[in-house]
C-alpha cells in the first residue's frame, strides 16, 4: 500500500491510496479524515490479506476470528476497484471531490 497523496477539504483529512490495508481500513474511526483506497482488484487484495491471516496464524500463533473479510462497515473509508486503472480513477475521484457541490434537482422539475 502506498501513499497516493494526501489533501484537505474543509478541515477534513483526505488520503488516497494505492492499494489497502484492511486492517487499517476495518479498524479506521478517525472522524477527521477519509481513506480512500484504489484496487486492482478487491477479489485479489482481499484474498491475500485472509492468506497473510492464516499464514500469521500457523507461524505465530496468532488467532483467526473470522473466516471471510469482515464488512468494513465505516463510511469514512471508500474503496475503488480501478482494474489498472488506477492514475484515472484517482483524477476523477480526486476532480470530483475538489469540484463544488451542485445542487441537485430532478429532470421533470419541482411543482
Amino acid at each position: 500500500m502506498t501513499l497516493i497523496e494526501k489533501i484537505e477539504i474543509e478541515e477534513t483529512k483526505i488520503m488516497f491510496y494505492d492499494g489497502i490495508d484492511f486492517d487499517l481500513a476495518i479498524g479506521h474511526s478517525d472522524d477527521s479524515e477519509f481513506l480512500i483506497f484504489f484496487v486492482d482488484s478487491y477479489v485479489a487484495a482481499a484474498k491475500a490479506w485472509m492468506r497473510t491471516r492464516r499464514l500469521d496464524s500457523i507461524l505465530e500463533g496468532k488467532e483467526i476470528d473470522f473466516e471471510e473479510v469482515p464488512d468494513i462497515g465505516n463510511h469514512r473509508v471508500a474503496i475503488y476497484q480501478t482494474s489498472g486503472n488506477t492514475e484515472a480513477v484517482y483524477e476523477t475521484v480526486k476532480k470530483k471531490l475538489l469540484s463544488e457541490p451542485q445542487p441537485w434537482s430532478p429532470p421533470w422539475g419541482i411543482a
